[in-house]
């Protein structure tokens, strides 16, 4: 994404928000910016996230008036697997040596 972009994300109860806000078009910036759902997530998944499925989807854009260029986006994370324990096996008695 553009580093004109402000990007916040947070996860809280196993959902990650991804908040983006882009900034306005007047004539010393010119530049269109249009951001959707798909957009969010890849960069999500380039920063390492394992994203299950997205939970609310957003299209924002700087050059349409109507649209506002700032929108939260929600997606479910993947659990973390449980690592099993490792069982450790008891000492096995030395054998007893008689002497004769």
């Amino acid at each position: 994404m553009n580093k004109d972009i402000n990007i916040d994300i947070s996860e809280k109860d196993g959902i990650l928000y991804c908040t983006v806000e882009l900034p306005v078009r007047t004539r010393e910036y010119q530049k269109k910016l249009y951001v959707n759902t798909k957009m969010v997530k890849e960069y999500l998944i380039e920063k390492k996230y394992k994203l299950l499925a997205s939970l609310e989807s957003h299209t924002i854009c700087n050059f349409k008036p109507s649209v506002h260029p700032v929108a939260t986006w929600a997606f479910a994370l993947e659990k973390p697997k449980p690592t099993p324990r490792k069982r450790t096996a008891k000492p096995k008695p030395k054998p007893k040596t008689t002497k004769e």
